[in-house]
């Protein structure tokens, strides 16, 4: 653990999760941004080219934008989780002479990826009414005018998200995934807080280091007792696979540093196959060191139990949404 960084120690953390509704997380592909995301410019790498979709976001959903709801409000963040990738060897489509690019969003806590979000305002502003706003307004601004045409797109994945597709010009290409695995965020930055900065990058190695030294103690051990395919396929299904670990920009809370969310998704199963009872929660954990990390994964993620005394809070998804 550093030395010499002001970190709170003495102030209660529950209750200091910051208020939302929904949490926006853009892939950039880097570690740290501006001090405020709205003004960050990126200078090389998949983002070139790119406009600053924080920017429109929270000129649509800030105070006096078209989407503003203060009973609703949006954490937007940054994350270095990568962007959509360029192949070098297919051209990008062009239309109307202009190159196409595109953004990745991850939503939470319903936990869905929309991989190719268009790069213009009107895709943009798309996704907040697709993704974003409550289904009473969302039924009334686009379902019920189109009430008598059948809905396209995945059933299931409708009915887990609430999220309709296909149901206007402009959505259809807004297609979304859904993220059946934890992901865990660690404020790392640096440009706005060198105590997030600090500790960050090396909270995200440590959870690297855990994560992968967990799946081969799993993949070892289903060797030396059986091959037998039923195993395997349990061992394949153990709650660490696939999980992702990012650093987010800032999320509020510095002196409280580290600071990580984990998202569970809804349905999530725990290594007992039995569904976490944190499922569909967003756990807020703050003055983590590394010496946590490894405590994090087996008690929340893998048990599914919370950890009282690094809690700063637990988001639920509300009833409308």
């Amino acid at each position: 653990m550093p030395t010499g960084l002001d970190i709170d120690h003495e102030r209660s953390m529950v209750g200091t999760m910051p208020p939302y509704a929904q949490h926006v997380v853009i892939r950039t592909g880097r570690c740290d941004w501006s001090s405020k995301i709205e003004d960050d410019v990126a200078t090389s790498g998949a983002e070139v080219g790119l406009s600053n979709l924080a920017k429109s976001l929270k000129q649509l959903l800030g105070r006096g934008g078209q989407y503003h709801d203060p009973a609703r409000p949006t954490l937007i963040t940054n994350c270095s989780l990568p962007p959509v990738p360029r192949n070098p060897f297919k051209p990008e489509r062009q239309q109307n002479n202009r190159k196409t690019y595109f953004h990745s969003v991850h939503v939470f806590p319903q936990n869905i990826r929309i991989p190719k979000l268009r790069d213009t305002p009107e895709a943009h502003e798309s996704f907040v009414r697709q993704f974003l706003l409550p289904p009473n307004r969302l039924a009334w601004e686009i379902l019920m005018p189109r009430k008598n045409k059948r809905l396209g797109g995945d059933r299931e994945a409708v009915e887990k998200t609430r999220f309709p597709l296909n149901q206007s010009v402009e959505l259809k290409r807004m297609q979304y995934q859904i993220v059946s695995s934890p992901t865990i965020l660690i404020c790392g930055h640096d440009s706005r807080d060198t105590r997030c900065g600090v500790l960050g990058p090396l909270l995200q190695e440590e959870f690297d280091n855990c994560i992968k030294e967990g799946l081969s103690k799993v993949f070892n051990r289903g060797l030396k007792l059986t091959m037998n395919p039923m195993d395997r396929k349990e061992n394949s299904q153990h709650p660490l696979r696939k999980i992702k670990v990012a650093l987010t920009s800032h999320v509020g809370g510095h002196a409280f540093a580290g600071n990580v969310i984990i998202y569970i998704p809804n349905g999530f199963r725990l290594e007992n196959r039995e569904v976490s009872p944190l499922a569909g929660k967003g756990i807020w954990y703050g003055r983590v060191e590394p010496r946590h990390v490894q405590g994090i994964l087996k008690e929340t993620v893998i048990d599914g139990r919370l950890i009282e005394e690094l809690l700063r809070g637990v988001h639920s998804r509300s009833k409308d949404g």
